[in-house]
């Protein structure tokens, strides 16, 4: 148990403990309810979803990524199921991962 997170910065993440925890990439997983950490993101929305583009990247975005059920496909929106975000995370992994 990692404890429960304060903020996430650039290159880490920081408990209530007051631990940092440094990441490569960081990977919020959320349930399918709208909620209000991602509404307050200031993010373009589509019924309470972030809007993101065919590569999973947030519109508006370079290097911020949304998948599952957070966010919605601005050309193709899919379910809100466990297998679709399963197959996005795998694809973003690939994405991600293309160059190594």
């Amino acid at each position: 148990n990692w404890g429960i997170s304060q903020e996430v910065k650039e290159n880490s993440v920081i408990l209530k403990s007051g631990n940092i925890v440094p990441y490569g990439v960081c990977v919020w997983s959320t349930g399918n309810k709208e909620l209000d950490f991602v509404k307050d993101l200031n993010l373009k929305l589509d019924r309470g979803r972030i809007v993101v583009d065919n590569c999973l990247r947030v519109l508006g975005q370079d290097s911020v990524y949304a998948m599952g059920d957070c966010a919605r496909m601005q050309d193709l929106p899919l379910a809100m199921l466990a297998q679709v975000a399963n197959q996005q995370g795998k694809f973003l992994g690939k994405c991600l991962n293309k160059d190594k």
